[in-house]
């Protein structure tokens, strides 16, 4: 029961920080932290992908299985800021900002060397959507 507990927290915490970042209610976020991380993983490699999933609160595993076996290289910028949109129920020219906010909470749960080597697979339109990890001291 503690490892469940501690499951639904720390998805519960990464589901709020994106929810702040990207200026979503929770049922939003929830929407747009999962598609947001589905298409992405679809554009990288899958063994990068596997290492980004296994960084993520455990909630998120299952759903984010079905969304390997990269590199998809449909999964555009402009792809994913109109699903993003549609999922989420934005405007499209509000979906950049909300969905850079959730690769903002996103990037404050995995580690700073894992957002660098996802930034380093992305094509250079995509990059502008993922922040870039603050350096080691």
């Amino acid at each position: 029961m503690r490892a469940r507990a501690r499951a639904e927290a720390a998805y519960s915490q990464l589901v709020k920080a994106a929810a702040e970042a990207a200026g979503l209610d929770r049922g939003q976020a929830e929407r747009g932290l999962l598609v947001a991380l589905c298409m992405l993983c679809r554009r990288l490699t899958t063994d990068e992908a596997s290492h980004l999933v296994a960084q993520l609160p455990s909630m998120l595993h299952s759903q984010l299985e079905r969304c390997l076996g990269g590199p998809d290289r449909t999964v555009t910028a402009a792809a994913m800021k109109d699903e993003f949109a549609r999922t989420v129920g934005l405007e499209p020219a509000d979906a950049e900002a909300a969905l850079q906010g959730v690769f903002k909470a996103v990037a404050g749960t995995v580690t700073p060397g894992q957002m660098a080597e996802v930034r380093g697979q992305l094509p250079d339109d995509m990059k502008p959507l993922i922040p870039v990890p603050a350096p080691s001291p």
